[in-house]
């Protein structure tokens, strides 16, 4: 087995910082899922309405009237009502209808949905540098299909695909996106190198996460096959995470160490799994 070559897509990299949210999560067996808009990406969760002229109707109106936040905070005011009222009547500035619209999705996107991503290449030194600290940090390998199939119908796992901000068909009864995975497959091309592949959470029965802790999800400890140490990372750094590792009981993982290559202009992996098993027993 080498966990570096993923020509098959059998393995998902989470690259990480070495700090403390990190360590939680191999302490825990945890992850974060995040709300789309708190993504790196500030085009993230953006989305084209393909059949908004079907929309845009008194009906829907009063779906975003019916459906405001009920925690206080008003979403549109008594003043806001009258006026996109009367815009709807005299068919006026359509693009306000439609911002709120487009507002009210997102709302219910954002509490409605979680995700992890991960890559599925492991030598990308920009990700490298973005994700793990400037190749301070580490990633942990994980086999695909021991992570994903734990989970589920509620969740879905998504290679994504960059074509573009993703159209989406709304349902007219009561505004819910007719095919929510179509929200996360798609983004900008300018992160195709990123090979990102996406867990999702939807937690629509349940109306929304309520906080942090509803945020978090339990996974396999088995589906942790391997770990990659940065270039730059401190030896003290790599051997707390090596006996955190051996802590949770995952102390014969495959390990690599990644370093520049002879020509300086790739990242190659040295194997340190049997250095690291004859540390430990001295």
């Amino acid at each position: 087995m080498n966990i570096t070559n993923n020509e098959t897509d059998k393995y998902l990299y989470r690259y990480m910082p070495f700090n403390q949210n990190s360590l939680k999560i191999l302490i825990d067996q945890k992850f974060y899922l995040s709300s789309p808009d708190l993504l790196n990406d500030p085009f993230e969760g953006d989305f084209i309405i393909s059949n908004y002229s079907d929309l845009y109707n008194e009906d829907t109106f009063k779906i975003l009237l019916d459906n405001r936040p009920k925690d206080g905070i008003e979403w549109l005011d008594k003043n806001t009502e009258d006026r996109l009222l009367d815009h709807w009547k005299k068919k006026e500035n359509e693009r306000d209808f439609q911002l709120y619209l487009e507002e009210y999705i997102s709302n219910t996107i954002k509490r409605r949905f979680g995700t992890i991503s991960f890559s599925k290449n492991c030598n990308s030194i920009l990700m490298w540098s973005h994700y793990a600290d400037s190749h301070k940090g580490f990633v942990i390998v994980f086999n695909r299909e021991a992570l994903t199939n734990q989970y589920d119908i509620l969740n879905s796992i998504i290679d994504v695909e960059y074509k573009g901000v993703p159209e989406i068909e709304v349902n007219a009864k009561d505004l819910s996106i007719k095919d929510d995975k179509t929200l996360f497959k798609y983004k900008l091309p300018s992160w195709e190198k990123e090979d990102e592949v996406r867990i999702i959470k939807d937690y629509y029965l349940k109306k929304g996460y309520e906080n942090d802790l509803s945020r978090l999800m339990k996974f396999p400890i088995k589906s942790i096959v391997g770990v990659i140490y940065g270039s730059r990372i401190s030896p003290e750094n790599m051997l707390t995470i090596d006996h955190l590792l051996c802590h949770i009981g995952l102390e014969n993982l495959e390990s690599y160490y990644a370093k520049k290559s002879d020509n300086k202009d790739e990242i190659i992996f040295e194997d340190i799994t049997y250095w690291k098993k004859k540390n430990s027993s001295n």
